[in-house]
């Protein structure tokens, strides 16, 4: 047991989780699995819509993402973070 938590802990453990949360809130996945068990996304790109294989992803959040949440998901979800890069691709190949 480490005692009680003292009021400057406590305020930068808030300070802490709720700038994770506010950097886990974005990009958003637009994906799910289907009947096989695959990972599929309804495109918004295609004129006529369709299913596609794989994972999407939207809304990246803010402009300098890529210096600061990028980085931390690469060291704390890199599995994760190679799923969003693979939604990005999809997306650029789909919309352009």
């Amino acid at each position: 047991d480490p005692g009680p938590i003292s009021q400057t802990t406590l305020k930068h453990l808030t300070v802490f989780y709720s700038g994770l949360y506010r950097a886990l809130t974005f990009p958003r996945k637009l994906e799910e699995v289907n009947a096989e068990g695959r990972v599929v996304h309804y495109s918004p790109y295609h004129p006529r819509g369709e299913v596609r294989p794989g994972p999407l992803v939207t809304d990246n959040g803010f402009w300098d993402t890529f210096r600061t949440v990028y980085p931390m998901l690469s060291l704390l979800y890199p599995d994760e973070l190679g799923a969003i890069v693979e939604g990005w691709v999809n997306a650029f190949k789909e919309g352009g």
